[in-house]
C-alpha cells in the first residue's frame, strides 16, 4: 500500500453561458420585479463562426425543460450569441442572473454579455458536475427605460491547448432592478479621507489605487444596507477573496475594466469588508478604481492597522501557485503567508513572483527564461516593479516579522548550470542581502526558509550562511519535502503545515502564545516494519511526488482469507495525556 494524500479543493467562480433567450411568463412569487428569459425562446440566434448551428438540450433540470448549447466558436473569429429584446419601465442598474450547465472539467468557460451593442462583459463560469446540472452566475447591467437588446454567448473565449472549442449550455437569465441610485467614491479619495485602507504595496494611478502583489487589496467598515460593488481595471482575469464579517466568498475580476459585486442585499448594519486579490503581480496587475453603493445614507471608515505586521518575499510557493493539486490554480489566500498572518491577526505584505529567485531564476522581463536580472533582491526595492520601475519603496512599512522564502529557483540545477553559479555564490548574496535588510528593518525578526521539494541538499550551507551574519534576530527554517500540489508545489494542507512550522519560531521570538501549534506528524518510513510474510518495505519515489518525504510503505500485501499475513509498520508515539486521539493516515492507491 502506498501512503499519500490527494487534496480536493473547490474554487468558487462566476460563470455564464451562451444560449438563445426569450421572455417567459415565469415570475418569482417572492418578487414580482424579477423576470425570467428562457434561452430557447431568444428573438435571434447569431451563429457567427460556430461550426454547427446551436442545439437545444433537454433535461428536467432545465427551466422549461430546455437549454441552448453547441456554441463552439472563438470570439475574435465571429461570436455566436443569443439576442433577446428586454423591455423595462425604469432605467437603472439591474442584477442579471444567468443559469447554465456543463462545461469541460477543470476548464472554466466565459459567459459574455452585451447590452445595446455596447462592450462585451465577460464572467467566468466554472464547469458544473454534468451537462444537466444547473448553476448560476450574476453580474450587473445598465438598462434604458423601454426596449433594450441583450446578447449572451456561452462560447469559451479562454484557449486551452489540445482542447476543442468549448461552451456551456445556457438555461435562462433573470433581471431584477437594484433599488436606489448608484453612488460611487474613487479609491484615492476613500484612502485620502480615511474611508478605506489599502493592503500591500500600492501606487496612485489617477483616482485609482493599485493592488498588484498576492493578497494585496483593501479594507473598510461599511454602515448601511444593500449592495456594494467595486470597479477594477485588470490586465487579465483574476480572482479575489472577499471577507465580510468573517464569512468569505470568491469573486472574479475580469480583464479590462468592470464592476464586481462584493456584497448583495445587506440588511441595515455595520460590516467589515476585506478584499484580497489571490493572484500574483506578474500578468495580473490590477487597480481599484472606485467603490459603488446604493444606500445614500451609507458611511465608510478605514479599518485600524493591526498591532502586528508581517512581510513575505518569495517565489511561486509564496504566491500559492499550483496549490490546487487537480487544476494547478493559484490561490494566495490559502498560501502559507496568508494562513500565518490571519492566525496572528496581523497585517501583511507580499513581494513575490513565480519563477524568480533571490539572484537568478527562470522568469524575467523577457519571459520564461533564465535570468539574473529583475530578481527578488531587485524587485523588493520598488513599490510595484511589474508596473513601475522608477518608484522606489520607502520602507515605511516596518514589519515585526519578515519571511524570506527564496532559494528554490536560485539553486535549481538548470539555472546554476546556465550561469555557472555555485552554492557559495548564492550564500554570498544571502549574506549581502541579509545585511541590507537589517539596515532597512533594524528591529524586524527575519526568517530565511528553504525546502518543500525533493532536493534539499544545499540546506545546511544555506543555514550556515544565515548564521554567519551573526544576527540574533535572524533565523533559518528548513521545510520538509511537501509537493502535493502541481509540478512540485505544496498543496492546501501542506501550506497550512508550513505556516505552523514557521509559527513555532515566530511565537517564541515575539514572546507570545503560538496560535497554530503543529499537529504531531509521524513519517511511517521512520517506523519499524513487520513484513509478516509480505514484501513490505520503504519505497522512495525517483522523482518529486505527493508523498511526504517522497517515501511511503509499499507491498503490505495480503488477502481476505489470510488477514494475519498482513505487513504492518509500528510507529512510537509520545503524548502528554491519556485519552482518545484522532489518527489521520494518508495513503495512495491505484484503484
Amino acid at each position: 500500500m502506498k501512503f499519500g494524500r490527494k487534496i480536493l479543493a473547490v474554487v468558487l467562480g462566476i460563470s455564464m453561458i451562451c444560449t438563445s433567450i426569450g421572455v417567459s411568463e415565469y415570475r418569482t412569487k417572492a418578487d414580482s420585479t424579477k423576470v425570467r428569459y428562457e434561452a430557447e425562446d431568444a428573438d435571434l440566434f447569431v451563429q457567427g463562426s460556430a461550426t454547427d448551428e446551436h442545439s437545444i438540450a433537454e433535461s428536467d433540470n432545465y427551466s422549461g425543460g430546455k437549454a441552448v448549447g453547441n456554441m463552439n466558436t472563438w470570439p475574435e473569429n465571429g461570436r455566436a450569441y443569443c439576442e433577446t429584446k428586454v423591455t423595462v419601465e425604469e432605467a437603472g442598474t439591474y442584477k442579471m442572473t444567468v443559469a447554465y450547465g456543463g462545461g469541460e472539467a477543470n476548464h472554466p468557460c466565459n459567459i459574455d454579455v452585451r447590452v445595446n451593442e455596447g462592450e462585451w462583459i465577460s464572467t467566468l463560469a466554472q464547469p458544473t458536475s454534468s451537462w444537466d446540472v444547473v448553476e448560476t452566475v450574476t453580474l450587473n447591467v445598465e438598462l434604458n427605460a423601454g426596449e433594450n437588446i441583450i446578447d449572451v454567448t456561452g462560447a469559451c473565449n479562454i484557449w486551452y491547448s489540445d482542447m476543442g472549442w468549448e461552451w456551456v449550455n445556457i438555461d435562462y437569465f433573470e433581471l431584477e432592478k437594484i433599488e436606489g441610485v448608484k453612488s460611487s467614491l474613487t479609491a484615492k479619495s476613500m484612502v485620502d479621507n480615511g474611508q478605506m485602507r489599502m493592503m500591500g504595496r500600492t501606487l496612485v494611478e489617477g483616482d485609482a489605487q493599485t493592488m498588484d502583489y498576492s493578497c494585496s487589496g483593501f479594507q473598510f467598515e461599511f454602515t448601511g444596507k444593500g449592495n456594494i460593488e467595486a470597479n477594477f481595471t485588470a490586465a487579465q482575469a483574476s480572482r479575489m477573496v472577499v471577507d465580510i464579517n468573517g464569512e468569505t466568498h470568491t469573486v472574479t475580476i475580469q480583464s479590462g475594466t468592470s464592476d464586481v459585486t462584493l456584497a448583495e442585499d445587506l440588511e441595515q448594519g455595520t460590516y467589515t469588508v476585506k478584499a484580497y486579490k489571490v493572484t500574483e503581480a506578474a500578468g495580473y496587475l490590477t487597480q481599484l478604481n472606485s467603490i459603488g453603493y446604493y444606500d445614500d445614507t451609507a458611511t465608510f471608515k478605514a479599518t485600524q492597522v493591526s498591532d502586528l505586521k508581517f512581510e513575505f518575499v518569495g517565489d511561486s510557493i509564496t504566491c500559492g501557485n499550483q496549490i490546487n493539486s487537480d487544476s494547478g490554480d493559484e490561490d494566495g489566500y490559502y498560501a502559507f503567508p496568508s494562513i500565518l498572518s490571519r492566525a496572528y491577526g496581523a497585517d501583511w505584505n507580499t513581494i513575490s513572483c513565480s519563477g524568480r529567485g533571490l539572484m537568478e531564476g527562470y522568469n524575467s522581463e523577457e519571459g520564461w527564461a533564465g535570468s539574473q536580472n529583475g530578481q527578488l533582491k531587485d524587485i523588493f526595492k520598488y513599490q510595484s516593479w511589474f508596473r513601475d520601475k522608477e518608484t522606489e519603496y520607502d520602507y515605511s512599512y516596518q514589519p515585526d516579522v519578515l519571511v524570506m522564502g527564496v532559494g528554490s529557483n536560485d539553486l535549481g540545477e538548470a539555472i546554476m548550470s546556465q550561469f555557472g553559479t555555485t552554492i557559495d555564490d548564492f550564500c554570498n548574496v544571502v549574506v549581502e542581502t541579509a545585511k541590507e535588510l537589517r539596515e532597512k528593518y533594524p528591529n524586524t525578526y527575519i526568517v530565511w526558509c528553504y525546502g518543500t521539494y525533493l532536493n534539499n541538499s544545499y540546506a545546511q550551507q544555506y543555514a550556515d550562511a544565515v548564521a554567519s551574519v551573526g544576527d540574533d534576530n535572524m533565523d533559518f527554517v528548513e521545510f520538509p519535502q511537501m509537493v502535493g500540489g502541481k509540478d512540485g508545489h505544496p498543496n492546501y494542507i501542506q501550506h497550512e503545515r508550513m505556516a505552523k512550522i514557521l509559527s513555532e519560531n515566530i511565537a517564541a521570538k515575539l514572546g507570545i502564545e503560538n496560535p497554530m501549534e503543529e499537529d504531531n506528524h509521524y513519517e511511517l518510513e521512520d517506523g519499524t516494519i513487520t513484513a509478516n510474510g509480505t514484501n513490505a518495505t520503504v519505497k522512495e519515489e525517483a522523482f518529486v511526488s505527493v508523498y511526504s518525504g517522497n517515501k511511503y510503505i509499499g507491498e503490505m500485501n495480503t488477502t481476505a482469507d489470510h488477514p494475519s499475513n498482513a505487513g504492518y509498520v509500528t510507529v512510537p508515539v509520545n503524548v502528554e495525556k491519556a485519552g482518545n486521539y484522532k489518527v489521520t493516515v494518508t495513503y495512495g492507491s491505484t484503484d
